[in-house]
This record gives structure tokens, C-alpha cells and sequence, in this order.
């Protein structure tokens, strides 16, 4: 598949906008897996229900921004350690 320079152009501008939300969401995010805002403060996944559908895409984001960054700024050996994952 050819992808062209707008197209390239898109795409970095896009990560980065990520890369931007992605940072200033993560001190808020320490040690809860957010699902979505009650109150302005995030709702823990982790403890409301560990088994909830969406709970891999926090840390899935997490691995993509290193990934694409090569910087360990997220501490995401931290963030996927927190919690204990009980057996289901």
C-alpha cells in the first residue's frame, strides 16, 4: 500500500496530539484502569469489574506511546503492576 506525505504528515500529527492527551491524562490515571469521568475524577475499572471489556485498551495506549516514543515517561511497568488480579 502507498501512503504519500500528506498521509504520513497526517499521521504524525496525530500521534503527537495523542502523545499530548496521553501525557496529561497519566497523573490522574495512577494506579486505576480509567473507564470514563464521574465527578472529574476517573472511574476504577479495576475495582468495579477487573473482567470489563475495555479494561486492555488503558494499557494497550500505554504500550503504543512507548512504543512510538522509546521513553519509559509513562511508567508502565508501574501502571500494569498496580493491581492484583484476582482468579476468575
Amino acid at each position: 500500500m502507498f501512503v504519500d506525505e500528506k498521509d504520513r504528515e497526517w499521521a504524525r500529527a496525530v500521534l503527537e496530539k495523542v502523545e499530548t492527551k496521553l501525557d496529561s491524562v497519566l497523573p490522574r490515571a495512577r494506579g486505576v484502569i480509567p473507564y470514563r469521568t464521574e465527578n472529574g475524577r476517573f472511574e476504577n475499572m479495576a475495582e468495579k469489574d477487573i473482567r470489563w471489556w475495555t479494561n486492555g485498551f488503558w494499557e494497550g495506549m500505554l504500550w503504543m506511546l512507548y512504543h512510538h516514543t522509546g521513553q519509559e515517561k509513562s511508567n508502565l511497568t508501574e501502571i500494569l503492576h498496580f493491581a492484583e488480579f484476582p482468579a476468575s
